[in-house]
């Protein structure tokens, strides 16, 4: 039996190994398309992988046409309202009328955004200034906020309103003997020494503290301060 003859019960099958029309051997000795070969070969009522492949292309395709299809609308309907220079960018370039002028898309969105940061700095300063309003407008009170300090701390004398211990090498505070309106230092605001506490002033803090660097420095106080430490005289 020649390979060009139909195959019978019972004979071998010879299969032809001439090329197809569409230059591939494909081992058969008949030619079908191989849609229609994997389509005989599937159950009923399934799909092929290229079918399902097509299905969801098609359902891709149309969601993605339904979303432009809105977004031009949507693009239409602001157009419609506020021109559309607002939106598009693909003609930066063009002129538009603006209160009778002729300026370009660019000139008119760099104005803009300039004329937001402006705003933003302007509201910024003003907060800052009120922030510091606030700071300033503190209760005068009749003893010193504990603040501490590099090497130490500064507070109020117990028994002695106004008139401040200082504790360490180094103070940041200052007062003003004899001043008739509070001192103000780092953001807090201090009462003035009365006249009747100078004197106990003049014992209580030393003069490294940097309050009265005008008053003596007393021999107690000289002896501590080369030791490095600071001793309260009264009691």
């Amino acid at each position: 039996m020649s390979s060009t003859d139909t195959p019978m019960d019972g004979d071998k099958v010879v299969l032809s190994v001439a090329s197809s029309h569409n230059g591939r051997v494909n081992g058969k000795h008949w030619k079908a398309g191989k849609g229609a070969t994997k389509r005989t070969t599937m159950p009923k009522g399934q799909r092929t992988p290229y079918e399902r492949r097509m299905e969801k292309e098609k359902e891709r395709k149309a969601i993605k046409q339904v979303e432009q299809e809105m977004k031009d609308e949507a693009r239409e309907e602001r157009e419609s309202v506020q021109g559309p220079w607002l939106y598009s960018s693909l003609e930066a370039h063009k002129l538009i009328a603006t209160d009778g002028k002729l300026t370009s898309r660019r000139a008119n969105i760099i104005r803009e955004r300039r004329a937001k940061q402006e705003e933003k700095a302007r509201l910024e300063a003003m907060a800052e200034k009120m922030s510091v309003k606030k700071m300033q407008r503190m209760k005068k009170v009749s003893s010193i906020y504990a603040r501490d300090g590099e090497a130490g701390a500064c507070r109020s004398v117990p028994g002695v309103p106004g008139v401040p211990e200082c504790v360490g090498a180094r103070c940041n505070r200052t007062l003003e003997p004899g001043s008739d309106q509070a001192v103000e230092r780092g953001g807090l605001l201090f009462p003035p020494i009365p006249l009747q506490h100078r004197q106990s002033a003049r014992l209580l803090l030393p003069a490294h503290s940097g309050h009265y660097p005008q008053l003596p420095l007393l021999s107690t106080e000289l002896t501590f301060q080369r030791q490095g430490r600071t001793k309260k005289i009264n009691g």
